[in-house]
Formats: C-alpha cells, sequence, structure tokens
C-alpha cells in the first residue's frame, strides 16, 4: 500500500541536504515502528521519494514524501507497548511527531491507490512565500513581473548555460497573501486553510512557478534577474530573506488526493 506524507522543514534543518533528509526519515520511521515496505536484493532499502528536494536555506510548511506500507501496524523495531498495534491516521502523526524533532513535522498522511505514480513524475509547479522585504519593495517586484514581457535569466548548468525566460515559469507574483489568492485561485487548486494557516502574511511576497523534473524555477532565480534588470540590491540581500515553499501541485489536482 503506498501513502502520501505531507511535513514541514524550519529552523535549522534548512541547512542539511536532500540526501540527509531522506536518511532523517529512514531512521525516524524505524525508531517510531513505520511499517515501511523495504527493496528486494542484497542492499535492501526503505521505498520512499520525495516530490522535489529542497534547496539549502530554504524551509518548507508543506513538502511531500511518497512512502510504500507494508501495513498501518507499529512494528516490533520500535521496542515499547505499541508493539503490533494497528494505529489511524491522527495516531500515527502524533507518533511519528513523537520521535521526531520540532523542526520536522507530519501534518497529513493520505491514502494512494497501488498505482499512483510516483509526486515527482507528476508535479508541475510550487508556491512560495518570501518574508523579510518591505512593502514598498514587494510591490515594486510585483510592478516589476507585471510590466516585463520576458524575464531573461541564466542558468549554470553542467555542461553550459541555459537561458531561461522566467515570465514563461511564473504564474504569479503578488505582494500580499490576498491578492496572491485571487491570482491562484484560477491556477491550482489549493488547500486554501492550510496554506492561510502556514503561511499567512498581509505584507510578503509570493511567487507561485513551474516546478519539476523538466523545468524548476526558483524565487531567488527571479530575484536574481530582477536586481540586474533594475539595479536594485534585492538580489543581493536575498539571503536576509526567508523564503518558504508553501505547497506543491500537480496538473489541475493538489498533491492530495485522497484521504487514508
Amino acid at each position: 500500500m503506498k501513502v502520501r506524507i505531507r511535513f514541514t522543514k524550519t529552523g535549522s534543518m534548512q541547512y542539511i541536504g536532500h540526501l540527509d533528509l531522506m536518511r532523517y526519515f529512514q531512521k525516524l520511521f524505524r525508531r517510531c515502528g513505520f511499517d515501511v515496505s523495504y527493496s528486494q536484493g542484497f542492499n535492501p532499502h526503505q521505498i520512499m521519494s520525495f516530490a522535489s528536494p529542497l534547496g539549502l536555506g530554504v524551509t518548507t510548511v508543506a513538502d511531500y514524501l511518497n512512502v510504500s506500507l507494508e501495513s498501518y501496524k507499529v512494528t516490533s523495531l520500535a521496542g515499547d507497548d505499541y508493539i503490533g498495534r494497528t494505529l489511524d491516521v491522527k495516531e500515527w502523526i502524533e507518533r511519528i511527531n513523537l520521535f521526531s524533532n520540532e523542526m520536522v513535522t507530519v501534518t497529513g498522511i493520505y491514502r494512494q491507490p497501488d498505482n499512483a505514480k510516483p509526486s515527482m513524475s507528476l508535479l508541475s509547479a510550487a508556491s512560495y512565500v518570501i518574508y523579510g522585504m518591505e512593502p514598498e519593495q514587494a510591490a515594486l517586484v510585483e510592478e516589476f513581473f507585471n510590466s516585463e514581457n520576458e524575464i531573461k535569466y541564466e542558468k549554470q548548468t553542467k555542461k553550459s548555460v541555459k537561458e531561461l525566460d522566467l515570465k514563461q515559469g511564473i504564474y504569479a507574483v503578488a505582494a500580499g497573501y490576498e491578492k496572491y489568492c485571487a491570482l491562484a485561485e484560477s491556477i491550482a487548486v489549493r488547500d486554501n486553510d492550510y496554506e492561510k494557516k502556514m503561511a499567512y502574511s498581509a505584507d510578503a511576497l509570493y511567487v507561485l512557478c513551474k516546478s519539476g523534473s523538466d523545468v524548476n524555477i526558483r524565487p531567488d532565480m527571479f530575484l536574481e534577474s530582477y536586481s540586474m534588470k533594475t539595479g536594485s540590491d534585492c538580489e543581493y540581500n536575498r539571503y536576509k530573506y526567508d523564503i518558504v515553499r508553501t505547497d506543491m501541485f500537480y496538473g489541475d489536482e493538489k498533491l492530495i488526493s485522497m484521504s487514508m
């Protein structure tokens, strides 16, 4: 059976890499007794995959992890009175968080059909909020995005420099949550209540952009292009901003598509 786990990653955990985060969850599931399926062969490993690796220095309030399970029972690895018990979703969320630290928190577990594809192959967009920018600066960035026909960005790859038009890869830029909602409502099916609870700000800058294996646009790329085009120091000060990924989407459907 397959489940999709929604989790947050905040605080100093933003500075650990993707592979370290994967190892963290592997150890966390062993500690709490989550009955994760293992691959076959000489070197078996837990069957799990992330929707999209998060860059260093970026926090998230809604990332997703796909996990294959043998059952909803607590396995013997946990070593406590819960061994062998079948837990419901709420109990599993509480138990996993009990064994985790306060910077990595599970906020949802959702049952997926057995033929469900990995989130990474379906991912098409991600939303971000940028805290710490003055309201006047955020308004200027929004105005810049709306007024430009194209926004060029040179991305360094392993073999060459690739030129991207960020205008084609960003769906919405808005100063303030209410304005962002008005733009994003027609673009993606969103968990509005969760998003407002976890990422509401009247003044912050919100960005909704393409994300996936083919094209992956990040807010810092946009800030750098804005800085180069306008002469603003916005890009050079981006490390004082708190960039938070607020959710991820595929097609016309939320990543959370079924409940357990």
